[in-house]
């Protein structure tokens, strides 16, 4: 299978779709149940991946707010960039749940 059929595989597979997979069909002669669970695992890992990533940029993002609340305007830009890059990551992440959104509990 060609890498954008593959893409396009792991689109349908993660857009919430939960009825048999392909009519039935395998994937590379993987069963859809076996190929299914492959996939929700991938989905956790992405959840959980976003959470921590999530939870590392908590205090940074505290500490920028605190920078732009500073008096000096020097201080205040910097504080400013930083809550702007850290908001652009915070945005690449959301993205993601397009891609991988968390599987519904079993």
């Amino acid at each position: 299978m060609l890498l954008g059929e593959r893409a396009v595989l792991w689109q349908f597979a993660c857009s919430g779709y939960r009825g048999t997979f392909a009519m039935g069909q395998s994937y590379d002669g993987m069963p859809p149940q076996e190929l299914q669970s492959r996939i929700d695992a991938l989905q956790m890992m992405m959840a959980r991946t976003r959470h921590d990533v999530r939870s590392a940029l908590a205090p940074a993002m505290l500490a920028a707010e605190m920078l732009k609340a500073n008096p000096d305007p020097k201080v205040q830009r910097s504080g400013a960039t930083m809550v702007r890059a850290i908001e652009r990551v915070l945005g690449m992440l959301d993205s993601t749940r397009e891609l991988a959104p968390t599987p519904p509990p079993a």
